[in-house]
């Protein structure tokens, strides 16, 4: 999964790694830091490692299968201590110090779905952001696929073929990237234009969200959005984003 794709009533905080469907692979420290958050539950991210790095910035790995040894030890510690599964520790800044590529635990699939690892970063202010404007690159040359178009009158005085309803209409692929709509439209008033797409990778059949929506009348630019990072105090406007109709 990519950064901001729709989520129920939320946005996506980071990146999903594929692991095909195995768990067992080594989770590394990209940057030097410690270990400032250590999460254990039997639902969401399930066993999570929150690292700080020498930056400041947090990253989240999500959905642990174990940690490594010390780590496991400490809090299959506090486990007996309190009696419990469920776990919301802080260790401070001195007990778990790691280098960059030092092994921090193993991917699995607690928490919540299938196998994979949960990847996001958090800028210095606690804002999820996309982990690619640190240069991550995939393997993608394949275009966002286009499904379905809709023209969606905007007040009562606004009408789309006649009609206050919205119209939707699966575009002629041409090939290349390219789509037409080859039925006329006729509109009056006030519309909003709606897409349905997901983009994909080389080699992957998993079906992403599309980074960036950019509309243009006459080669003029009117509408762009794009998702580079958001707060958790206004993540429940995602709902606002999408037209589920």
């Amino acid at each position: 999964s990519s950064f901001a794709e729709s989520r129920p009533g939320r946005f996506h905080a980071g990146l999903d790694v594929k692991t095909w469907g195995q768990v067992g692979f080594n989770i590394v420290a990209i940057r030097d830091g410690y270990v400032s958050r250590i999460r254990v539950s039997p639902f969401g991210y399930g066993k999570a490692i929150y690292l700080t790095l020498d930056t400041g910035e947090v990253v989240v790995y999500g959905h642990l299968q174990k940690f490594n040894p010390e780590i496991e030890a400490y809090v299959w510690g506090q486990q007996q201590k309190r009696d419990m599964y469920s776990q919301d520790l802080f260790p401070g800044s001195n007990l778990f110090k790691y280098q960059q590529g030092d092994t921090l635990g193993i991917t699995g699939q607690t928490g919540i779905g299938y196998p994979h690892l949960h990847f996001e970063m958090r800028d210095t202010a606690g804002r999820p952001f996309n982990p690619f404007l640190k240069g991550y690159t995939v393997n993608d040359r394949v275009r966002p696929i286009v499904t379905r178009i809709s023209v969606m009158p905007l007040d009562a005085l606004s009408t789309v073929n006649g009609d206050w309803r919205p119209v939707r209409l699966s575009p002629t692929h041409l090939g290349g990237g390219k789509y037409r709509i080859t039925t006329p439209i006729n509109v009056t008033g006030r519309i909003a234009l709606g897409v349905s797409a997901y983009d994909q990778m080389t080699e992957i059949t998993n079906k992403f969200g599309v980074y960036i929506n950019e509309l243009y009348v006459d080669e003029q630019l009117v509408f762009k959005s794009q998702y580079d990072r958001y707060t958790y105090a206004t993540n429940y406007h995602a709902k606002l984003d999408r037209d589920y109709r």
